[in-house]
């Protein structure tokens, strides 16, 4: 089983592929993830990990592209960043974006077949997509019941972010690339 740990920084995990920009201990591969392609071939890894990365790059749409690419088929990649209600979103400069419970559907295979408008710009990157907030400290319990599904998720952000502070953001996702799924491959 092939692992990467993408945006690894001092985060280095035994038995993986850890990458990241700048050499250091335990980095296997040097690369900057907003120039494309990444140094893989196509269908390589069976798990990645990009915890706290994609909040920080240029193309976020096309670095998802990218890891549905250098994954095989069923590979498990977990997205971690901040949520947008987080108090230290924009206290990292270098953070170029928010995110929030949804803003992965638009590779979700689960809304394929239909005429959402998101989909139009996935032409075959599609995914199975779980997306989980996270709390801090006492709010932890939080948890459990914004998460009981995805209108749940939704209501919290829309009306209860504001008040009650989400820390961050996991997008699990489970590539889909079988030809049953109308992609030319």
């Amino acid at each position: 089983m092939k692992k990467l740990n993408i945006g690894c920084g001092r985060d280095i995990m035994d038995g993986w592929i850890n990458l990241d920009l700048k050499k250091g201990e335990g980095v296997n591969v040097v690369h900057n993830l907003n120039k494309f392609p990444y140094p893989f071939k196509d269908n390589t890894f069976d798990r990645i990990w990009a915890s706290q990365i994609i909040e920080h790059l240029e193309n976020p749409e096309r670095f998802i592209r990218e890891l549905w690419r250098i994954s095989k088929e069923g590979a498990k990649i977990v997205v971690g960043t901040v949520h947008f209600s987080s108090p230290t979103v924009w206290g990292d400069i270098t953070h170029k974006r928010p995110y929030q419970s949804d803003t992965l559907n638009w590779c979700n295979i689960k809304y394929k077949e239909t005429t959402c408008l998101s989909l139009i710009n996935s032409s075959k990157e599609f995914f199975v997509v779980n997306s989980t907030i996270h709390f801090r400290y006492f709010l932890k319990p939080l948890k459990y019941l914004v998460n009981i599904n995805r209108y749940t998720q939704l209501i919290y952000e829309r009306y209860f972010s504001g008040i009650f502070r989400a820390d961050g953001q996991r997008y699990d996702l489970i590539v889909v690339k079988s030809k049953s799924n109308g992609n030319n491959f």
